[in-house]
């Protein structure tokens, strides 16, 4: 089979990225850029307090190809300290502040930064290291008297973005703006310009985040925050209906949920893209029944890789028997290649591991030379040239499209982000009462596919799942860890004394390690119903009022099914997130009943759930579908 033949680069992508916003503020300096709340940026504010914060990155030694750490909020602040970063010649590495304090300490002491940018809202273990704090009060800086605009290139990179590491260690991916031009320009499979409107969803310390912040500020057109930590329909609707909005990425997860309850609230997106996790067929036919003029986009592609690798205009007459969406075409100049495990291309149909090369790939992992060395193999037409194995098994169809059909080794993804299994097998194996670790997903008893942890507990030993969760929550993010630890005598293993991944049992059949604490059941009354509810949603027999919602295996994705399941059993208003604030069974109990008490059950006027909120929606929408009147007078307040 002939392999994919590159597509036609672009010439921008001679460039660096952040040369294409300057050229939005001097050409539309009082167009809109940034939307976060109440703060709103023009091009010519945000370059302006990009200046300033570059000139006081390079005051602080910062010099070109530095790395410069971002210890930061999804926020405007944190565009414009990558815009600034940029603007001083240096790399900037994006750290999510969710993370547990050891893993930025890994992330700082690893990326060896020259300077710390962040809004001082968290104390930072970083003696060493200048820290430079950037406040939303910077943002109306008087205009610096220099542009510290230093000369880089496109074979500069841009960004380091840790990913999951299967030795137990995140590894550092630098990315170049060749890469990110690629990306951004030359392609069919979006637009954007002045007057679109991009949502931004993703953190940023994860690879997506590239997309919808300079898809949209490279372009001219405006991003907008969604600050939500959990989408609903209700707030994702009100803030595509408040603010226009054109363009948003989201994971299929969150998508599939939100398809699912009400694919109305995407009326008025012109385009949707979809990545990280492979695309529901049926929850894309919903959309387009509901809203018939929007386009899906399916992109696909490692963060080694610049984000995405191919991406597909997901056609409106899907059919109906469609069992997968493929991924598509490369873009950007990509050579994309199916091989066989000895290196020798398959007949087209056949599956094999889908191998990457042009000029968008990482020059290879921050300081890992051994794990580039492995991931990295000679072109095959071209030795001098290299190609990325991502490990990915995937075939090519008859029309020329590529089908990713999952992984072949023990990288997966949850929540849209890449999760290598043996970085958590690894943190549990470093407690003191797990002998051995093995993560898999499974189908879990409410439905939805989850982590799960199997152990083998130290002789004598009986670990606790409260106990394993509080470990592991000091190393790893709140995506890698499990949501049902089991208990085994033995791992399965093959002849050749590797886990037999096909012979772990599925979580109904396996033990579960104790839950911790008492065991006390449930009190009568409101604590009882949110019990059978927890229950009914989770697929459980019982609870204890000790447990939380997610150590009984309670996901982000399932904390919606359980809002509306609470909302009909008492018939009232209740925000998603105080399950969040509020997980353990008797904590939220006290506090259901005592917003109950006083006529509120959510955290606020606008919580999500709100019924106020949901028919405002719906005005919205209406008005959206009404024919326009021959002029109209806005006045904004």
């Amino acid at each position: 089979m002939k392999h994919h033949e590159p597509t036609q680069p672009d010439v921008t992508r001679t460039r660096p990225v952040h040369a294409h916003v300057q050229d939005h503020a001097r050409i539309a300096p009082d167009a809109p850029a940034i939307r976060d709340g109440p703060l709103s940026l023009s091009y010519r504010d945000l370059d302006t307090w990009a200046n300033a914060t570059a000139g006081a990155l390079i005051d602080l030694g910062v010099q070109r190809g530095d790395r410069v750490a971002l210890v930061l909020e999804r926020s405007a602040v944190a565009v414009c300290a990558m815009l600034a970063t940029m603007k001083a010649g240096a790399v900037y590495v994006p750290v999510d502040l969710a993370y547990p304090p050891e893993r930025i300490r890994f992330m700082l002491d690893d990326c060896q930064c020259a300077a710390i940018l962040t809004d001082g809202s968290r104390a930072l273990d970083a003696p060493d290291l200048p820290v430079l704090t950037v406040t939303p009060a910077d943002a109306r800086a008087e205009p610096a008297t220099f542009a510290p605009n230093r000369a880089i290139g496109a074979d500069d990179p841009i960004y380091m973005i840790y990913t999951s590491g299967s030795t137990g260690r995140p590894k550092g991916v630098p990315i170049l703006h060749r890469g990110v031009h690629g990306l951004l320009f030359g392609n069919d499979y979006y637009s954007a310009g002045p007057g679109d409107r991009f949502l931004q969803t993703a953190p940023i310390a994860f690879d997506a985040s590239v997309f919808d912040i300079w898809g949209a500020l490279a372009n001219g057109a405006e991003l907008v925050f969604y600050r939500e930590r959990v989408p609903t329909a209700a707030t994702l609707g009100a803030a595509i209906a408040d603010h226009r909005i054109t363009t948003l990425w989201l994971t299929p997860s969150v998508f599939n949920g939100i398809a699912a309850e009400d694919p109305r609230i995407f009326s008025g997106v012109r385009q949707l893209v979809l990545g990280g996790e492979p695309l529901s067929p049926h929850h894309v036919r919903l959309l387009y029944d509901a809203v018939p003029d929007i386009t899906v986009i399916n992109g696909y592609g490692p963060t080694e890789n610049s984000d995405f690798t191919c991406c597909f205009r997901v056609p409106r007459d899907l059919a109906a028997d469609a069992l997968r969406i493929p991924v598509g075409r490369p873009i950007g100049g990509d050579e994309l290649f199916i091989l066989d495990d000895d290196g020798q291309p398959v007949g087209e149909g056949n599956t094999g591991v889908l191998h990457i090369a042009g000029t968008r790939l990482t020059p290879g992992y921050h300081n890992r030379p051994e794990l580039t060395e492995a991931a990295f193999r000679p072109h095959p037409h071209d030795p001098a040239r290299q190609v990325y194995v991502t490990g990915d098994l995937a075939r090519r169809t008859e029309q020329g499209l590529y089908d990713v059909l999952g992984r072949r080794d023990d990288q997966v993804k949850v929540r849209g982000h890449r999760v290598e299994l043996p970085e958590i097998n690894a943190a549990l194996e470093r407690h003191p009462t797990v002998r051995q670790a093995a993560c898999a997903m499974q189908s879990l008893p409410s439905g939805e596919s989850g982590l799960c942890a199997y152990l083998v507990a130290e002789e004598g030993s009986t670990p606790t799942t409260a106990e394993l969760r509080s470990f592991l929550g000091q190393s790893l993010p709140d995506y890698m860890i499990p949501s049902l630890f089991l208990a085994l005598p033995t791992l399965p293993l093959t002849p050749n004394g590797k886990l037999d991944r096909k012979r772990l049992p599925h979580p109904d059949a396996a033990s579960r390690l104790p839950a911790g604490g008492t065991s006390a059941a449930p009190c009568p009354g409101l604590e009882a119903r949110i019990a059978r509810i927890w229950c009914e949603c989770l697929g459980l027999a019982d609870c204890s009022r000790e447990q939380t919602f997610f150590e009984l295996g309670g996901t982000s994705l399932l904390l919606t099914k359980v809002q509306q399941a609470l909302e009909r059993e008492l018939g009232t208003e209740i925000a998603v997130t105080a399950l969040f604030d509020h997980p353990r069974l008797m904590d939220f109990s006290v506090h259901l009943q005592s917003r109950l008490n006083t006529g509120r059950a959510g955290n606020g006027e606008d919580t999500p759930g709100n019924e106020a909120l949901r028919r405002r929606v719906g005005r919205r929408l209406r008005a959206r579908n009404r024919p326009p009147r021959m002029m109209e007078v806005r006045r904004d307040t």
